[in-house]
């Protein structure tokens, strides 16, 4: 019986030092290889595939460097729980993992209505 309960402590520590192991990787904070961005409006859909040297690079100073097709522009972010909001515009962090994620925005309704996927991977 001691044995049992013994290995299952370790099991639990195992787990719990393993979950917030996990937990602290997940960020954005980082540089990100540009998949592909998606936008799409009542009568415009366009998809822009990543060339070799685009990405977006969150600095840990809240700045956020976006270098697409050798144009480089630096725009102040913040992120407040699965949102993160880039120069005044608040995207859904609707997927992160330590290797890829999708940032998520919509702005209006039916005619006027926006949407923006990016599709990012370290």
């Amino acid at each position: 019986m001691k044995k049992l309960l013994l290995f299952a402590m370790l099991l639990t520590t195992v787990t719990m030092n393993s979950c917030s192991k996990d937990a602290a990787k997940l960020t954005l904070v980082g540089k990100w290889k540009i998949v592909n961005l998606i936008y799409k409006t009542s009568t415009f859909n366009d998809t822009y595939n990543g060339l070799a040297n685009d990405y977006f690079d969150f600095k840990s100073n809240g700045n956020l460097e976006t270098s697409l097709d050798g144009d480089i522009v630096i725009q102040p972010y913040s992120i407040n729980g699965s949102n993160v909001t880039i120069d005044g515009e608040t995207f859904s962090i609707s997927t992160l993992t330590t290797s890829a994620t999708t940032l998520y925005y919509t702005q209006g309704t039916g005619s006027s209505k926006i949407e923006a996927t990016y599709n990012l991977k370290k």
